[in-house]
């Protein structure tokens, strides 16, 4: 086919195939799509001196609101701490401790009393306890009493210890501190008495 002298648009469209006006509009839509990607380049923006705007504008947002945004609070610490349990102020007590011990007899009538301390005989006993006071008795021994309180006057831990091995006894005033390991003897309203007792100054 010898093509005309001057090419039109009529000629055009009864002479070339679809196939070629399907790749000609390829061709445009291609470029197109490549103008409007190149345009959002910073490169491109700047050569223009307009400022380049956000790809994800929502991310951004997110971003920002984050930042903004008070951090969460933490959780509360549970405050309440068991009056024996040993801390900055407390004492150490082992378990049961005498207020435990006494809290028990308590629940019930006097004459039952006696027969729940016996549930608490030889139990091994560390705690940390008030002295109160000491008064000498037979064979070289001094009957000691401590609290589980300076001067708190509720209840008495009375042990029997040998002289000899504890001078700071006849020393030391009311409201020392020391460390008492043992065993537990007879427990009645008020007081606890231990045996093969340690004290620790």
């Amino acid at each position: 086919m010898t093509p005309p002298e001057k090419v039109t648009i009529p000629w055009l469209v009864q002479n070339v195939g679809v196939s070629v006006w399907v790749s000609f509009a390829s061709v445009i839509i291609a470029a197109f799509g490549l103008g409007v990607t190149a345009g959002q380049t910073t490169f491109v923006k700047e050569l223009f001196n307009k400022k380049p705007e956000p790809l994800l504008q929502s991310q951004a947002s997110g971003s920002a609101e984050t930042k903004d945004s008070p951090p969460a609070a933490a959780p509360k610490k549970d405050s309440a701490t068991r009056t024996d349990e040993p801390n900055a102020t407390s004492p150490k007590m082992s378990e049961p401790t005498p207020r435990q011990i006494m809290a028990e007899l308590d629940k019930v009538p006097p004459l039952q009393q006696e027969d729940v301390g016996r549930h608490y005989q030889d139990i091994k006993v560390d705690w940390e306890l008030v002295f109160s006071y000491a008064s000498p008795r037979d064979n070289g021994y001094v009957l000691v009493l401590l609290d589980t309180a300076e001067n708190s006057g509720i209840l008495g831990v009375r042990c029997a210890v040998k002289l000899s091995e504890y001078r700071e006894l006849g020393v030391i005033n009311r409201g020392k501190r020391m460390r008492v390991t043992g065993r537990i003897g007879r427990v009645e309203s008020g007081v606890i008495d231990l045996k093969d007792v340690h004290l620790s100054f």
